[in-house]
């Protein structure tokens, strides 16, 4: 966007364009800006135009540090700082979102740390026809307009961006359903603000004493360039893509296994259960193996053997085994995701086991039954599109939700509607 600004007192002044159209559409989002009531969304004070037709936004100063300038300073975010920006950022476009506005450009130069919080800058980007959001951190139909599920796009992109090296593969898999094409399947922004929220123990941003707040500031006008910001410096090996479900999250302390991504997990908890009748089969479901039929009577043991089949479905890159394991619904979608990529080779699980510890069913009916199961996997590798990680063995506890897909009279057979990280 063509800008130019100059520091007056404690505003900000800004050109954003010519024209009684562009005053207009301007003034509307400045005032639908200034009625939310939201510490992370910065609404422009003023905005006026001048003899020459030019349109002027006054904006307010707001001390802190935007990443672009933060990365600059310190080394890469850590899994509880992703987890803490991520929420915060969330929350900010929650409000936006609520009030029927797009951001149109979460990226680092628009990404303002301040003591105990964010604010999201450059809120007017959405409401302008030349802004096209910064390089990278686009969702794929930005080039038609700002929208919401882009924001949410934009703001897993970014989560990426800011990843140190020892957190990229969870934050990666935690941001998975945020950057799908499909714009309709995305989680909102109050879904992905709870997801991160819980993702890991939160760690608000570290900015280290410097003299940058002022100077950073003054770089508003610099944001949209057309650019990717300056990527943040990275020490150690090389950064890992993990795929979606990749099989391993560790995350301060906390990991999920073969599970949807955090924002996946959010959205099953926020969705009501469908019923599920006892019906036929679905086609190509797994039977039970014969010397094992009683096994699948049992909720208890269906999870363990269907914890140790998922591990082995993976292990194995059987993305027939792996599809049979879960009933219709969010899960089954994401697991249809990793499946066609296990089909296609661009990820595989390496020396990946599991050994069951527990098994406790702590609801259950004829249709539905909830149970916890703890775990240790292995040592494994994962190689994703090439990247090679190593994984260390870990311990884990997750809540699953299986479902009776059983034939009428005959015994359970039961699969996976939803697994949720526990404690």
């Amino acid at each position: 966007m063509p800008s130019s600004a100059a520091s007056t007192g404690q505003v900000l002044r800004r050109a954003v364009g010519s024209g009684p159209d562009v005053f207009a559409r301007v003034s509307a989002r400045a005032a639908a800006l200034r009625r939310i009531d939201h510490d992370g969304v910065l609404a422009p004070v003023r905005v006026s135009m001048d003899s020459d037709g030019t349109v002027i936004v006054e904006l307010p100063r707001v001390p802190g540090t935007d990443l672009a300038e933060l990365a600059q300073h310190r080394a890469p975010l850590s899994a509880g700082e992703c987890a803490w920006l991520g929420a915060q950022v969330a929350d900010a476009l929650r409000a936006m979102h609520a009030a029927g506005l797009a951001h149109g450009d979460i990226a680092p130069a628009n990404v303002l740390v301040r003591d105990g919080g964010i604010t999201l800058l450059d809120t007017l980007s959405g409401g302008l026809d030349d802004e096209l959001g910064t390089p990278g951190f686009q969702a794929p139909e930005r080039s038609a307009g700002a929208t919401q599920p882009g924001d949410v796009t934009s703001l897993g992109l970014l989560l990426r961006w800011c990843a140190d090296d020892g957190c990229r593969g969870p934050i990666s898999a935690w941001t998975e359903p945020m950057v799908i094409p499909d714009a309709t399947a995305r989680p909102t922004a109050a879904l992905v603000h709870d997801a991160l929220r819980d993702a890991a123990p939160t760690v608000p941003v570290a900015v280290p004493p410097s003299d940058v707040v002022s100077a950073t500031r003054a770089r508003i006008v610099e944001r949209t360039q057309r650019a990717v910001a300056p990527r943040l410096p990275r020490r150690g090996t090389t950064a890992v893509r993990l795929g979606i479900v990749s099989g391993v999250l560790a995350v301060a302390g906390a990991v999920v296994l073969l599970v949807p991504p955090v924002v996946d997990a959010a959205l099953a908890r926020e969705a009501p259960r469908a019923e599920v009748s006892p019906s036929p089969t679905p086609a190509g479901a797994v039977a039970a193996p014969s010397a094992h039929a009683d096994a699948w009577e049992s909720p208890r043991d269906a999870a363990s053997r269907l914890t140790d089949a998922r591990v082995a479905a993976l292990a194995d890159s059987d993305a027939e085994a792996l599809r049979a394991l879960a009933a219709p619904g969010q899960l089954a979608d994401e697991l249809e995701v990793l499946a066609s990529r296990l089909s296609a080779g661009s990820v595989s699980y390496e020396g990946l086991d599991v050994d069951v510890v527990a098994v406790a069913v702590t609801e259950e009916d004829d249709r539905r039954a909830e149970v916890t199961v703890s775990y240790r996997v292995t040592a494994h590798t994962v190689v994703d599109d090439g990247v090679t990680t190593v994984v260390e063995a870990f311990d884990q506890t997750v809540q699953m939700a299986l479902v009776n897909a059983a034939a009428v009279g005959s015994a359970p057979r039961w699969l996976v509607e939803s697994v949720t990280p526990s404690g």
